[in-house]
C-alpha cells in the first residue's frame, strides 16, 4: 500500500476527535463530506500525478531494457 493510500484510508476510517473520543454520527458525516469535497477538489492533481508516475515507470522500464536487463528483470525492478 502506498503512503498516500494509507493516509486516505486512515482519514476515512478514523472517526475519533483529537482527544481520542468517538465522534457523533453527525460529526462523522460532516468530516466524511469534507474529506470527499477535498478529494474532488484535488482530483485533477491526483490524475496528473498518476499520469506522470506512469510515464516515469515506463521510462525506467525502457532504461533497464536498454542496459541489458531482461523484460522480466526490468519489470521486477520497476515494481520495487
Amino acid at each position: 500500500m502506498r503512503p498516500v493510500e494509507a493516509k486516505v484510508r486512515l482519514q476515512v476510517y478514523q472517526f475519533q476527535d483529537q482527544k481520542g473520543e468517538a465522534m457523533s454520527s453527525e460529526k462523522q458525516a460532516f468530516e466524511l463530506a469534507r474529506f470527499v469535497a477535498t478529494l474532488k477538489e484535488n482530483l485533477p492533481a491526483h490524475m496528473e500525478l498518476a499520469e506522470l508516475n506512469a510515464k516515469l515507470t515506463h521510462k525506467k522500464y525502457a532504461a533497464f531494457i536498454k542496459e541489458g536487463f531482461t523484460p522480466e528483470q526490468a519489470l521486477q525492478l520497476c515494481k520495487s
